[in-house]
């Protein structure tokens, strides 16, 4: 739902990741080039990064949490355990 700031496309995510918005392309815990996905690594993969944090993650130059407060969302505990799985196991499509 692109109002909820979420693309989950596989292109978006895996194809074409690297990170390029100016809010968080820096972000401490992206190991250059920064990704929105690093496939078999969930840790330095962007997405996971801003679902499953609980700080400011802005304070850590990775931009807002996901899916963004305003938009009334959220994601299931079984949904944040599938993306973890997919990373986990190499993103394959």
């Amino acid at each position: 739902d692109a109002k909820a700031g979420l693309n989950f496309t596989y292109a978006n995510l895996v194809t074409n990741s690297t990170v390029t918005n100016a809010t968080t392309v820096a972000c401490d815990w992206l190991t250059p080039p920064p990704k929105r996905v690093v496939p078999g690594d969930t840790d330095h993969s962007l997405i996971w990064i801003k679902l499953t944090f609980d700080g400011s993650i802005t304070t850590h130059m990775c931009g807002d949490k996901m899916p963004l407060a305003s938009s009334g969302k959220s994601v299931t505990t079984a949904e944040i355990d599938t993306i973890q799985r997919w990373i986990n196991q190499g993103a394959k499509p």
